[in-house]
């Protein structure tokens, strides 16, 4: 899929876009960015990430006008949408840099939804190893910054595939304790807490993750912040990773030892339902359906 991309108020072919190589999220990685995705052709928590994005760039010192790249988000993802397969969706990015010479730079573009890279995990889960690389500590910078400096990410995913190639990593912060999984936000459920993640301000306040704590309260599962140990997942009922594209996945095994039965569990399977309830589209079938790679 080729489409349509627009770049700093100007509309054009999604494969004639560029960022000059001195652009400082080019070369010092200041990049802030927003990913979205489509359920049936409608953008999926535009106003949540909107006001991410707003926060985000609030603390690099970036001011941008949003009317117009929020307009931009809206007729990009239109226009392509028409151009992926009957049952498709599409990703939705949007960056904003503070521009070569001061001026930022604003991107929106697109991809078809790679529902051949998770299409299975919703019935074999995802298995998870512990990295011996750490997440990025709040004295860096917050956690609350979605930014693309993310190789502590790529080296963490890097280490542990070397070994267990179907594997994602699970970073641990700098005290040890539970942080993400490398682009998903990590959550555990345990029958007499509910649904547990790690503390508001320690890690990314995720889009996801905070639409399936809704989803968890309307099915009054309890939800709770809490510093949770590596051994704890291990003791788990149920793990589950979040993030804007497969939605919800279970995690069934952490360092070769299986998560309860080590298969996907009933708290994973209620709400993937409510989530595809909510959007109007079955999320695991629609993954299944379009497991071929698309151009």
């Amino acid at each position: 899929m080729n489409g349509i991309a627009w770049r700093n108020g100007q509309t054009v072919s999604a494969n004639e876009l560029s960022v000059s190589i001195s652009d400082p999220g080019f070369l010092f990685g200041v990049t802030v960015a927003e990913r979205l995705r489509t359920f049936a052709g409608e953008i999926f928590c535009l106003a949540e990430h909107m006001q991410r994005l707003r926060q985000c760039l609030q603390t690099v010192g970036v001011d941008i006008e949003y009317a117009p790249l929020e307009a931009a988000i809206q007729t990009v993802a239109s226009h392509n949408f028409g151009l992926v397969h009957e049952g498709g969706d599409i990703g939705i990015t949007a960056f904003v840099t503070p521009g070569p010479g001061g001026e930022p730079t604003q991107v929106v573009h697109t991809s078809v939804l790679p529902f051949q890279d998770f299409s299975s995990q919703y019935t074999a889960g995802q298995p998870l190893h512990v990295s011996s690389v750490r997440q990025v500590p709040t004295s860096c910078w917050p956690a609350e910054l979605k930014c693309r400096s993310r190789m502590h990410y790529y080296l963490a995913d890097q280490e542990v595939r070397g070994q267990h190639p179907h594997s994602r990593a699970l970073l641990l912060d700098t005290d040890g304790f539970v942080s993400e999984a490398s682009t998903a936000s990590v959550l555990m459920y345990r029958q007499d807490e509910g649904l547990v993640s790690p503390p508001v301000g320690k890690v990314l306040r995720s889009v996801s993750a905070d639409y399936l704590r809704g989803l968890a309260t309307n099915l009054k599962i309890p939800c709770a912040h809490r510093e949770i140990a590596p051994d704890e997942l291990l003791s788990a009922d149920e793990v589950l990773l979040t993030s804007t594209s497969p939605c919800v996945h279970p995690v069934t095994v952490i360092n070769d030892q299986p998560i309860a039965n080590g298969r996907p569990g009933p708290v994973f399977q209620r709400l993937l339902t409510a989530w595809s309830d909510r959007v109007g589209v079955n999320i695991q079938q629609q993954a299944e359906q379009n497991s071929e790679p698309q151009s």
